[in-house]
């Protein structure tokens, strides 16, 4: 059975120069969203990250692709599920996003 993951890791840069980074698996809390694939996650200003869209694959080898969009309080390492009114952008994978 295969498996899937919604969990976050933080790369620590700090020793890049010396190839190396060290990774760590960061705790949250609040309203995390499903396991995901194909979903841009935008840093703003390093304050939050906008998770938007993306898939969950779903049994026999298909996936669902949604507008589900999620916030990460980046010092307290909260998730929020937002509600989007007016007429939502369509499902979409495999996008990129920039902050303006």
């Amino acid at each position: 059975e295969h498996e899937y993951f919604a969990d976050l890791w933080r790369l620590e840069m700090a020793r890049a120069s010396e190839n190396r980074v060290a990774c760590r698996k960061v705790r949250c809390t609040g309203s995390p969203p499903p396991a995901k694939f194909g979903a841009s996650l935008t840093n703003c200003d390093d304050r939050f990250a906008l998770l938007f869209g993306g898939g969950q694959w779903k049994r026999g080898g298909k996936f669902s692709p949604d507008v589900d969009t999620y916030t990460l309080d980046l010092e307290q390492m909260l998730w929020t599920r937002l509600v989007l009114t007016g007429p939502p952008p369509r499902p979409r994978m495999q996008h990129n996003a920039v902050n303006l």
